[in-house]
């Protein structure tokens, strides 16, 4: 549940209040004013008691609310939603298996408040080093194993070269020849679990069910977009870099 003002609600809202009482109050003054919060709130709201209504708990809808504060019990009794995806972090474990690891918003801004690096690349260090008085809850979402190695992380707007051979792409990054690279060269789009969405630098289109490619100076044969999980991914030779104001391709 997540408590709202009453100047935030609209009808759409109204069938998520929590108390049943105050759902019809509430209902009922704002459908008096044509579902105008604003001029349907510029006057005291009473309840069926005669207490003022200042806001309301609604039901989220969601089930990947994250507690944030709890009652002498160690009750949850009140949530954050964690909001979009931060990064994606690619591990390889013991056994040589590449591990996802998503990192949302919520959670890399609690990494930071505790100390925490917001992209953990040394998982021993960080599992060694832990505070032992940490939330139960910030700790599950940390990368389970101190045996995990760190390979790469992927970020919104971040570019990558896909799908070109290793010899060729040490060749062009030695030699600085950045338009052999710009062929191959993507920014993340967007990230979700097992699902990471590429679109090339020089796409301007952000139709993902278009199939063709929208601007002429893409060559025929390049894709405009991946959409892949992470054995694809790994098949495309992944390079993560950085592009200069001068357009200079150079590896991260």
């Amino acid at each position: 549940m997540i408590k709202y003002k009453l100047g935030q609600l609209s009808l759409k809202d109204v069938s998520s209040i929590v108390d049943k009482k105050i759902k019809q109050i509430v209902r009922e003054r704002l459908e008096q004013f044509g579902g105008n919060a604003k001029n349907a709130f510029a006057e005291p709201l009473l309840d069926h008691q005669g207490r003022v209504i200042n806001s309301v708990r609604c039901y989220t809808g969601l089930n990947s609310t994250v507690p944030v504060r709890y009652n002498e019990n160690g009750e949850p009794i009140a949530f954050v939603k964690p909001g979009n995806n931060h990064h994606v972090a690619i591990y390889e474990d013991e056994k040589g298996k590449l591990q996802e690891h998503i990192a949302t918003f919520w959670h890399t801004i609690e990494r930071k408040k505790y100390g925490v690096p917001v992209i953990i690349t040394d998982l021993a260090q960080l599992w060694d080093n832990i505070e032992d008085n940490l939330s139960e809850s910030f700790m599950k979402q940390l990368p389970p194993s101190a045996t995990w190695k760190f390979k790469f992380s992927m970020q919104q707007n971040e570019m990558f070269i896909l799908g070109m051979d290793e010899a060729d792409f040490q060749e062009a990054i030695k030699n600085g020849d950045n338009a052999t690279l710009s062929k191959y060269l993507y920014r993340v789009q967007k990230l979700t679990k097992g699902d990471y969405y590429f679109r090339h630098h020089l796409e301007t289109s952000v139709d993902d069910k278009y199939n063709g490619v929208s601007n002429p100076s893409i060559s025929k044969q390049m894709k405009k977009l991946y959409r892949i999980g992470l054995t694809q991914l790994v098949n495309l030779n992944p390079h993560k870099v950085h592009v200069s104001v001068i357009g200079k391709i150079t590896e991260i």
